[in-house]
């Protein structure tokens, strides 16, 4: 209760105005505010207050104490991808979102939401972040969501297609593998990045068999009898 209760008192400070980024630094080195902190943020309604105030988020994301609680918690961060422009926020923030990609919870909540991919794919910074994280780009490639947003993405989908982390994770994992093996786009960005060699591989892990004389057939495409596009 008296963790709650402190909690509490933090985000009302925060939402007063009361504390910035410094003070709320200061304030956190006492242990007991800062495991309360850490409670606060598993609180919906107390970090959608947080999150919804600019001067309060701001404060969270310049502490560095603060803002790893934030984003260790999926409470906290969907309240942060269902408010986009706190996304845009963390975003703006080196260390947010060094902090955002190098997170599980935060990413597993980002990749799931449409909107909440855009806002990254649309930043060059956000998308080099991601591509360079192997926690991030994990919870990209298992999201279908996520995957469609980089694919359709100008941007994003050479900078995956560059990134030796990225492959990695994207190459084995089937539902990343699915949604690039399903777009003429992404297959046409493979090749103009000399990737040949996996095109094939990509589409018989999606379940694609081999007739003889047809090479590789996969619905809708013609596909050559030596197995490439």
């Amino acid at each position: 209760m008296a963790g709650s209760v402190k909690g509490l008192y933090l985000c009302s400070l925060l939402l007063g105005g009361r504390l910035d980024g410094a003070a709320l630094e200061q304030t956190l080195l006492d242990k007991s505010l800062l495991a309360a902190w850490w409670l606060a943020c598993s609180s919906r309604r107390s970090l959608a207050a947080v999150v919804s105030n600019q001067a309060a988020l701001a404060a969270v994301l310049s502490s560095p104490s603060a803002l790893p609680a934030m984003v260790a918690s999926s409470v906290a961060m969907r309240e942060v991808v269902t408010r986009h422009a706190a996304l845009v926020a963390m975003i703006a923030s080196p260390a947010a979102l060094a902090a955002l990609v190098a997170s599980q919870a935060a990413m597993r909540e980002v990749a799931a939401d449409q909107t909440a991919m855009e806002v990254m794919t649309a930043s060059p910074a956000a998308v080099a972040a991601l591509v360079a994280s192997q926690v991030a780009m994990r919870e990209v490639a298992a999201s279908r969501v996520a995957m469609g947003v980089m694919v359709a993405s100008r941007d994003a989908l050479p900078a995956m297609l560059a990134s030796a982390t990225a492959k990695m994770v994207v190459y084995g994992n089937d539902v990343a593998i699915d949604v690039i093996a399903a777009s003429d786009d992404a297959l046409a960005a493979c090749r103009s990045a000399g990737l040949r060699q996996a095109i094939p591989c990509w589409l018989r892990r999606t379940r694609q068999v081999h007739l003889p004389g047809r090479g590789l057939v996969c619905p809708g495409r013609s596909i050559s009898s030596s197995g490439y596009l």
